[in-house]
């Protein structure tokens, strides 16, 4: 398989968008790009609840800034999506941030986690329990 036929990375994430959508007028094609990245939104929300789909909530928040990036690039499609539905969308984001610093400082630790001596690793697990409970309010 040549370069040239191989899948950028987080290609799995795009629509399928044909040739067809550059004859469309820009707001016509933005409108359908945006409709595309809503529903990939829609699909990585349904596997948030898999524990099993350690890319759910990254595919979830890629999909989600896409669709507000596309949003935010064209006015007159922008205008057609309420404030209130942006600012939800801005507050949904912000608020699975938490999460998604766990899940990468996790997958940091567990691949780093071998090369550290047990009292390193019990003293970054402490480190890292408390700076966790700190931040969601339990320390």
């Amino acid at each position: 398989m040549g370069a040239a036929s191989q899948s950028p990375p987080g290609a799995e994430l795009m629509a399928d968008f044909t040739r067809e959508l550059l004859d469309r007028p820009a707001v016509l094609a933005a409108s359908a790009v945006a409709l595309a990245y809503l529903d990939d939104a829609v699909a990585a929300a349904k596997r948030l609840s898999d524990r099993s789909d350690a890319e759910a909530l990254h595919d979830f928040r890629v999909t989600i800034r896409r669709l507000r990036v596309t949003l935010r690039t064209y006015p007159s499609l922008q205008a057609s999506v309420s404030r209130k539905l942006r600012r939800r969308l801005r507050r949904l984001v912000r608020a699975t941030n938490p999460a998604r610093d766990a899940e990468v400082q996790l997958a940091w630790f567990v691949e780093r986690a071998r090369r550290f001596t047990p009292v390193e690793r019990a003293r970054s697990y402490k480190s890292g329990s408390k700076k966790w409970s700190a931040r969601c309010g339990a320390g």
